[in-house]
């Protein structure tokens, strides 16, 4: 639907251009479309239908603004519930940042050769691929980190590939060292979703090296020292791919 008139602008801009360099180039992407639940929330009547379709002729949309506010309401009562001992201003930053990382991800984990289907309640659950859920595992290696401030400081280990010889601690590795080309391919092939399937596939990566390594209740020092590594490593890697994203982070969830 948007192909023939983004060709159109396309054509107009390089007529213009006088920097070949800089090119305009439209990634299209198909409908986005509403579950029947999301719909009624933002006020859309529904009918018998299972999904709404978003059409401009028809006056069936949405306002970006009005829905982010919609979701920011939601975890505003969330967060404040799981977090009453916090400030106005920790709680209202906080679902200002989870609402965005739940309504971006929902978008950019989806093939856009296929119509989007947008659920506010899946969206935020911390449990699924969402914004959530990623937001979610990098608190909890934050929070690792600070723990372990308590404990002897880090070192270098210069064989700790000895000490991270685990199955699920390798796979992680090996994860890591793939961000490259992952970003690379997303690049050369237009296509923001393999970040996206990527950093979730990580986070599960990492979420399985938390419940099977313990790091600090590790009582072998060098052990210990090496997972803290890791632990660090995937921290630094996830703030590359949220920034991709366009996700912040949260040291706290």
């Amino acid at each position: 639907r948007q192909s023939r008139l983004q060709k159109i602008i396309k054509e107009i801009l390089n007529r213009f251009n006088e920097n070949k360099d800089r090119t305009y180039e439209h990634l299209s992407y198909e409908i986005v479309s509403l579950s029947k639940g999301t719909a009624k929330t933002l006020g859309i009547k529904t009918g018998d239908k299972k999904i709404i379709q978003m059409s401009g002729r028809k006056g069936m949309y949405i306002n970006v603004d009005n829905t982010l506010n919609i979701i920011k309401n939601k975890v505003y009562e969330e967060t404040k519930l799981r977090n009453s001992e916090e400030n106005e201003d920790w709680i209202r930053n906080t679902a200002e940042i989870i609402s965005v990382a739940s309504f971006r991800y929902e978008l950019l984990k989806n093939d856009l050769d296929k119509i989007i289907i947008f659920d506010l309640e899946n969206s935020l659950r911390l449990d699924g691929e969402t914004g959530p859920y990623l937001l979610y595992t990098f608190a909890r290696a934050t929070s690792i980190l600070e723990k372990a401030k308590d404990q002897p400081k880090i070192e270098f280990i210069e064989d700790i590939h000895r000490h991270l010889s685990l199955q699920h601690e390798i796979e992680l590795i090996k994860n890591m060292s793939k961000i490259d080309l992952i970003i690379e391919e997303s690049v050369i092939n237009m296509s923001p979703m393999r970040i996206a399937k990527f950093t979730y596939n990580f986070c599960n990566l990492f979420n399985s090296f938390y419940e099977k390594s313990p790091v600090l209740r590790e009582e072998d020092k060098d052990v210990m020292n090496a997972r803290l590594h890791l632990v660090n490593s995937f921290k630094d890697s996830l703030e590359i791919l949220f920034n991709l994203l366009g996700i912040e982070y949260l040291k706290r969830i």
